[in-house]
């Protein structure tokens, strides 16, 4: 599994995402995010432009964001 801590673009600049997976379409990433979330309740899928979509979780603080790295 890919992942990458992803820096948010909020207000709150303590704030990160972990990205865990990217799709090329937003069906699949759909289904790989409910998947993900049986167990994550904060996963989300969103467009990061080019037509892929990641598949994250978060916002977290950065420490529980290590933490869970």
């Amino acid at each position: 599994m890919w992942m990458a801590l992803v820096a948010g673009a909020s207000a709150a600049q303590d704030m990160r995402w972990i990205q865990i997976e990217a799709q090329p379409s937003l069906l699949e990433a759909e289904t790989r995010a409910r998947i993900y979330a049986q167990e994550f309740p904060d996963t989300q899928a969103h467009s990061i432009g080019s037509g892929w979509y990641a598949i994250t979780l978060g916002p977290l603080p950065e420490d529980e964001a290590d933490l869970r790295m």
